[in-house]
């Protein structure tokens, strides 16, 4: 079950399937650094759903994506990377892939080798990009926490949700 407790110290990777059954899919990435399916049951997902809600809702825009790549960040730590992948879904309507981590933990560089092999994890195509912003993110994750939280402020923003 995803707990409060996991979401500090592992990656998630969440999407929507794109046969438009309404099913999810999600991967965590495992202390042995594969990543698993994970069962996407509602009693399972409902951290992670609130975590990306949150993040999404309240969060700060931070500034090290791209178009295609948006990260959104709270000063508890949490981090979801949102990706738009070019790959559709059966009726043609984008299914972004969302990356769920923890900026605090101590296994945060985990989510950057996340972002660059994401098309890799999800089958899914993308434009090539995260693989740059995946090696920017790098740069910054392996900087002290108080650097990073420096860098949060200063290169991030409140939004109105787009």
């Amino acid at each position: 079950m995803i707990s409060p407790t996991n979401l500090l110290d592992r990656t998630y990777v969440y999407s929507q399937s794109l046969d438009n059954s309404g099913r999810t899919d999600c991967w965590v990435l495992s202390e042995n650094e594969e990543y698993k399916r994970i069962d996407t049951s509602k009693q399972n997902m409902s951290h992670l759903l609130d975590t990306i809600d949150q993040a999404r809702s309240k969060g700060r825009r931070w500034s090290i994506g791209n178009k295609s790549i948006v990260f959104y960040v709270l000063l508890n730590g949490a981090c979801v990377v949102r990706v738009k992948p070019l790959t559709l879904d059966v009726n043609g309507r984008l299914s972004y892939v969302q990356i769920v981590t923890n900026f605090r933990s101590k296994n945060r560089i985990a989510a950057a080798d996340t972002l660059g092999k994401l098309a890799e994890i999800t089958g899914r195509v993308t434009d090539g990009s995260e693989v740059k912003v995946a090696a920017r993110c790098k740069k910054i994750l392996k900087l002290p926490l108080w650097l990073i939280i420096v860098h949060i402020v200063l290169f991030s923003w409140r939004f109105s949700d787009d």
